[in-house]
């Protein structure tokens, strides 16, 4: 416990004993399920002159890591703008980034692993095709697990 932090320890924890209490076995080797990476080259933060005290910043952070719907998300994101004012670019692209975060889950759960994008030299949540349209057959609109279009990796 000491080394991975209590937090941790106790999110662990929850995650084992809400696999046990569904009936099955926790799973030692991915304690925490399969997670998202999303790397888009560019600052995703919650600036100091936007939000100065760093204890309010990571229950901040912490909070947008537990979102799971994107209704979720834009009630932080509203939440946001009513106690710090509009967000600056870098907290726009880490909200950006949690919105793909969750549509990578949607995709990988509805379509076997991948989020197709319109773009491939930029990414906007907002620009991302639904999971149910049909494109596997189009390496530009594909952003497969293996990260080889460099946005989205399982």
């Amino acid at each position: 416990m000491q080394e991975i932090g209590f937090s941790l320890y106790t999110d662990m924890l929850n995650a084992a004993v809400a696999s046990l209490r569904q009936g099955r076995e926790p799973d030692m080797a991915h304690p925490l399920g399969v997670t998202t990476e999303i790397n888009l080259h560019t600052p995703a933060l919650l600036p100091n002159d936007y939000c100065g005290d760093i204890h309010q910043r990571l229950m901040l952070y912490k909070r947008l890591a537990n979102c799971n719907t994107p209704e979720e998300l834009d009630d932080m994101h509203q939440e946001l703008i009513d106690r710090f004012g509009l967000l600056p670019e870098p907290a726009q692209t880490l909200l950006d980034s949690h919105r793909l975060r969750i549509l990578a889950k949607t995709a990988r759960h509805q379509q076997g692993g991948c989020i197709r994008r319109s773009d491939p030299d930029s990414v906007h949540p907002e620009s991302a095709d639904r999971p149910d349209e049909d494109h596997h057959d189009d390496p530009e609109q594909t952003a497969h697990q293996d990260g080889r279009a460099g946005q989205v990796t399982d």
